[in-house]
């Protein structure tokens, strides 16, 4: 996965389990001075930029599936850069089935702490997952008045 504001360095992050050994050495032998190629596949873009997603100086957490779990301090630095008032990262309990994994109270609690945290300003939430719709957060989202326009789908 790669994120970066507008004109950042892009920031790569690496799952081992998807990359051969051989490369995963490679790159830990890798330091910041060293170059390195990077391959784009032409119409095929993953997620968004934050810039897309008009969160500057707007109060901000990130929902993850847990299989993105691992892009949790990713996330923290990436929107830390960004904006100064990154309020957290959740991540949702595995269930068999993850639209389930909305109804658990911490994601409740975490998101109600936030509300308050964010004060009279517009909370906005970046979710890194997939398989749960935007019907499915809205029914979350509406009880605790956040609008779906505040919601934001990275996949």
């Amino acid at each position: 996965m790669t994120l970066n504001p507008a004109g950042a360095p892009l920031k790569l992050v690496l799952q081992k389990e998807h990359v051969s050994a051989e490369d995963w050495w490679r790159a830990l032998a890798l330091s910041s001075d060293d170059k390195l190629a990077v391959q784009l596949f032409t119409g095929i873009r993953k997620g968004r930029l934050l810039f897309e997603m008009d969160i500057s100086d707007a109060p901000v957490v990130v929902i993850s599936s847990p299989d993105n779990a691992i892009f949790e301090s990713y996330w923290r630095e990436a929107v830390l850069d960004y904006t100064p008032s990154f309020l957290g990262h959740f991540v949702l309990p595995a269930k068999s089935d993850p639209k389930l994994s909305l109804a658990d109270a911490a994601l409740l609690a975490f998101l109600q702490a936030a509300l308050v945290d964010a004060g009279d300003a517009s909370l906005q939430l970046i979710y890194h997952g997939q398989n749960v719709s935007a019907k499915d957060w809205g029914r979350l989202l509406r009880p605790l008045r956040i609008h779906p326009n505040q919601l934001h789908f990275v996949r």
